[in-house]
């Protein structure tokens, strides 16, 4: 699968697995379709920095893709066109983004330390909220869609309600080193993080 001119820094794979996004450190994206390799359409321009994260939703309509220059951009996930709203608040380079399973919600994060709920129709943004001293470098969000979970260069993983912001249990500590991967169980029950240190913690 070649197309892009630089190096290839993200990808994501639709929900019904027939198409795969990737961005680039060329300020593009470009779909694909996960059989036959071959790129769908354009390459999605526009980005005026390298693309850090890229999601897509559930429902398979939009592509949200983060960028070192602090703004989320929405696309058609079907032929990758440019929908206008341009979701801005962030003062740093992202490093992840996540969709709610109802599509409702994007969540963000970048090396501004905060985290931001954005809707995901009109790209307003829900809930800003902050409690992290260092950046953070992963999230996820439960399949339930009520809890966002964090993880930051602090040694912590934080958990977070969807609907009020607010940060909904202890920060779980017991890592030691920076937290570089989250993920929730099917139930919703279950936390997983780890560090790059050869220790896993539910």
């Amino acid at each position: 699968m070649k197309g892009h001119n630089g190096g290839v820094i993200c990808v994501a794979v639709t929900p019904d697995g027939k198409s795969i996004v990737s961005g680039s450190n060329n300020c593009t994206l470009l779909l694909w379709h996960a059989t036959s390799g071959a790129s769908i359409g354009e390459a999605m321009a526009g980005r005026t920095e390298e693309v850090t994260c890229v999601a897509v939703s559930s429902n398979r309509e939009a592509v949200f893709s983060g960028s070192s220059d602090c703004a989320i951009r929405m696309w058609n996930a079907t032929g990758g066109e440019a929908v206008d709203d341009v979701l801005t608040g962030h003062t740093r380079r992202f490093t992840c983004i996540t969709v709610s399973p109802d599509s409702k919600t994007v969540v963000s994060e970048s090396d501004d330390c905060a985290i931001r709920l954005w809707d995901a129709a009109n790209g307003s943004l829900r809930k800003f909220k902050t409690g992290h001293k260092l950046k953070v470098t992963c999230l996820a969000i439960s399949p339930d869609g009520n809890t966002v979970v964090s993880g930051p260069n602090d040694n912590t993983v934080r958990h977070w309600d969807t609907t009020s912001g607010n940060a909904v249990s202890e920060v779980l500590t017991g890592h030691a080193g920076s937290v570089t991967g989250v993920t929730i169980s099917p139930d919703s029950k279950t936390v997983v993080s780890g560090p790059p240190y050869h220790t896993l913690r539910l």
